[in-house]
């Protein structure tokens, strides 16, 4: 920091003419020769170590002790800057590097001696950057005015420092809604950030990481791990609803069998090959990381999203509501409320909803209950913040997958935290401007419509309690018992008449030697061939034909009485049409023949409804009525938009408070800190 204030952010080249020669009477003193394009002579000793002496050149040593090549503090900077925007490739940036020295007459020592040192000495000017940047944010932090609210209402500094829109601001002066959730976040994993599993290359292990970081530690996950092994596998009889549950069984069934990250046991990494197999994130409504978790598993394991909800549940106050979305979030409810996955004090406090992309991927009673737009709470949320990360970081894919990698991702998103929190009030007045339009298009619509807003609620509910309904569910095996059942009394069959045939070919050939007990054991074999003939016949016969053709010839009276009365009521209207007696337009059915009346052809006018009204019932208006089916999409947009307008304007409200509160924070400490006065000017 000291270097910064000098060369006003490296702005100029100091000359710091720093000699350690006979500054110590009492150390050893030792010379080394460093490069920096050209070779550097310098003394140093305990008191004046090399680094130090380095460092107030303006050059950054590769090692704390005796280093060999130092690099020019301008030059990190601006590799630190390009690696945040481009491949952070050491081996191809060093490489070029070592052609362009070579041309120039700069001859290394060795090969590959300038990638090692280089990517040693730029990964620690890394972390002296991020420790510096931490320690004035603490800095700073520490004259902030003590809040009136006491800490277990609010939630932890952690969370207010990832986001302070979502976790800032007073909690209890906030929600002007009972409906409204006090924190929206989403959660998905990405199977293509994968590192290879290669023992023998050390590259591959992850560099010494002393700095915050947002991976949440393996051994929290692999304890959560085997605490939370549980199978969903059951056999369910009837459609129900469990537990909890706002859809039934059958619909669940649906949902799991149509994603691959439902089934648990679904490879889409191998662990022979890959060593890390994915990641796993938790955003929140801004699109801010608040925790990542390194997945080592080949399927997409629930504990993962267990352990993130758990973290964020522990850093939250006990009355604050959070909204989950997450591509299978009604599988995950599922297994929550089946196995007791999570603390009733958190599943009452938690709100599932399913991303907006996938949510069309699922049943239709799954989406009216857990799409974001149509549940309760979630605003204009999409909850796709997850693939927006994984778009962000797909650069860093191919490098990742052969070296070392979380310090690389905490960097990354270190750096799209910055660029967000220079953007919020872009942000805001972007959404709030969108929010604004869209509910001035659907008022406008719905206007349209003359439908009452009591009318659209009243509707929207008959038809969600409707289709959500359990339906009767029929057993998976019937059809296979019975096929296997008539296949095994063909076989029977088979067994009793080969057993006859060798009766009477004994016979035959004289090879009988007791007549009387021959006779007994042909007879006893031809009773059981025709029994089992006989039941193997009855059980090919269709039920369902037997049984309707003895209802018919039980009810063939009352069906000719019917057939009659109808004929008889068809030639009263063509007399009364005849007479001009009839509603205008009225048009004679149809008489139909009582002869072959059980006899029907597919061409019988039988068939024909010509003249004959709906005798249905009115359907219900959300199904058949064109008005209210678009005016309950239109109902549903701007409740969300009223929810929407509810949650930015608190957000813009926590702005200026946290905003208020960092400024003044910034000017007190520029009062009282005077070391810092020169970093403190850079963020003000």
């Amino acid at each position: 920091m000291e270097y910064l204030e000098v060369s006003r952010s490296l702005h100029v080249v100091v000359d710091a003419g720093v000699d350690g020669t006979g500054q110590c009477r009492n150390c050893v003193v030792h010379r080394l020769c460093v490069c920096c394009l050209e070779e550097l002579e310098i003394t140093y000793c305990v008191c004046t170590p090399a680094p130090v002496q380095l460092m107030k050149r303006g050059l950054f040593a590769c090692s704390p002790v005796a280093p060999t090549l130092a690099v020019d503090l301008r030059l990190l900077e601006f590799m630190k800057t390009l690696f945040m925007l481009l491949t952070p490739n050491t081996t191809a940036w060093c490489e070029a590097l070592e052609c362009f020295l070579d041309a120039q007459g700069y001859q290394l020592q060795s090969k590959d001696n300038l990638r090692q040192r280089f990517s040693n000495a730029y990964h620690w000017y890394s972390v002296l950057t991020i420790y510096m940047e931490d320690h004035i944010t603490t800095l700073v932090h520490s004259f902030s005015p003590s809040s009136i609210q006491q800490e277990s209402t609010q939630p932890s500094n952690y969370l207010c420092a990832r986001c302070p829109l979502c976790f800032g601001g007073n909690l209890e002066r906030a929600k002007t809604d009972q409906d409204d959730l006090d924190c929206i976040v989403c959660l998905d994993a990405c199977f293509t950030q994968k590192r290879t599993n290669n023992p023998r290359n050390s590259a591959a292990c992850d560099p010494p990481n002393p700095t915050n970081t947002v991976f949440i530690p393996d051994s929290e996950v692999k304890w959560s791990c085997s605490s939370n092994h549980h199978s969903l596998a059951q056999t369910q009889q009837e459609d129900r609803f469990e537990d909890g549950m706002r859809v039934p069984v059958s619909v669940l069934d649906g949902c799991g069998d149509s994603f691959h990250a439902a089934d648990e046991k679904h490879q889409k990494a191998s662990t022979h090959f890959f060593a890390d197999t994915g990641l796993m994130a938790l955003l929140c409504h801004h699109d801010h990381v608040l925790w990542l978790v390194n997945m080592t598993s080949a399927g997409e394991k629930q504990h993962y999203a267990l352990v993130l909800v758990k973290n964020l549940f522990e850093h939250l106050p006990s009355n604050m509501t959070v909204g989950l979305l997450y591509d299978i979030g009604c599988q995950l409810e599922h297994s929550c409320h089946k196995w007791k996955l999570l603390d009733d004090g958190i599943l009452s406090r938690l709100k599932f909803g399913i991303s907006v992309f996938h949510a069309y991927g699922h049943q239709w009673p799954c989406q009216i209950v857990y799409h974001p737009h149509k549940c309760v709470g979630f605003g204009l949320s999409d909850g796709e913040g997850c693939e927006r990360l994984w778009s962000s970081l797909k650069m860093l894919i191919p490098i990742l997958r052969v070296s070392g990698r979380l310090f690389v991702l905490d960097n990354q998103i270190r750096h799209f935290d910055k660029k967000s929190f220079s953007l919020f009030g872009q942000w805001l007045d972007k959404k709030w401007s969108l929010c604004k339009r869209k509910k001035m298009m659907a008022w406008e619509a719905l206007c349209e419509l003359h439908v009452d807003m009591q009318t659209l609620w009243h509707e929207w509910t008959a038809q969600v309690e409707l289709q959500t309904r359990p339906l009767p569910r029929q057993s998976k095996n019937k059809g296979s018992q019975q096929l296997a059942y008539i296949l095994s009394l063909e076989k029977t069959v088979e067994d009793y008449q080969s057993h006859v045939d060798k009766l009477e070919n004994d016979l035959i050939n004289n090879h009988v030697h007791d007549i009387v007990d021959f006779n007994l054991q042909l007879a006893a074999a031809k009773g059981s061939l025709s029994k089992a003939s006989h039941a193997l016949r009855q059980k090919k016969k269709s039920h369902i034909q037997s049984h309707v053709e003895s209802s018919l010839k039980h009810r063939e009276p009352a069906i000719l009485k019917l057939v009659s009365t109808y004929n008889n009521l068809c030639g009263e209207l063509q007399s009364m049409i005849q007479l001009h007696k009839a509603p205008p337009g009225a048009i004679r059915p149809t008489p139909i023949p009582s002869k072959g009346i059980f006899q029907l052809d597919v061409d019988s006018d039988i068939w024909q409804d010509v003249g004959l009204g709906e005798c249905h019932p009115d359907p219900p208006w959300w199904l058949a009525d064109e008005s209210v089916c678009k005016g309950i999409k239109l109902m549903l947009e701007i409740d969300h938009c009223n929810e929407e307008e509810r949650r930015l304007s608190r957000e813009r409200s926590v702005l200026q408070e946290w905003f208020s509160v960092e400024w003044l924070s910034v000017q007190t400490a520029l009062e009282e800190a005077g070391g810092y006065k020169y970093c403190l000017q850079g963020i003000s």
